[in-house]
């Protein structure tokens, strides 16, 4: 039979196909690891957020309030002015922070994507 001699088409047809499930596997594989470690940054991030807004919370009432009552027998409205102030720009600056980490953020799966890429490209130089 020609089918099982080692040099046959359906022989090389079958190797080819091995191959590209192996890249296939492999690919998944990152992309399963590269979606794990993602989604524990996220986390993370999430919990270190909440707790440093808490804490910034708790500083910046007891912190506003101080100003507020030591100012409160002379300059009671500059002194709630200034503190509001500060509140607002202190919302500019983080809503910019937020706004510029946004955009200079990677693209999730770029790993898995730039691999795919050179895959590609690997099948058509040696396919040509």
């Amino acid at each position: 039979m020609a089918i099982d001699k080692p040099g046959s088409f359906v022989s090389s047809l079958a190797n080819t196909a091995v191959a590209g499930l192996a890249i296939i596997e492999t690919r998944l594989a990152l992309l399963a690891v590269e979606t794990q470690q993602h989604a524990r940054l996220f986390v993370t991030m999430m919990c270190l957020l909440i707790g440093a807004v808490l804490a910034l919370g708790f500083a910046l009432f007891f912190l506003s309030a101080l100003v507020i009552v030591a100012f409160w027998d002379s300059h009671r409205v500059l002194a709630t002015g200034l503190v509001g102030l500060s509140f607002a720009l202190l919302a500019l600056a983080l809503f910019g922070t937020s706004v510029y980490l946004r955009r200079t953020r990677p693209r999730w799966l770029s790993s898995s994507i730039s691999e795919i890429a050179k895959d590609i490209a690997a099948i058509r130089n040696t396919t040509q």
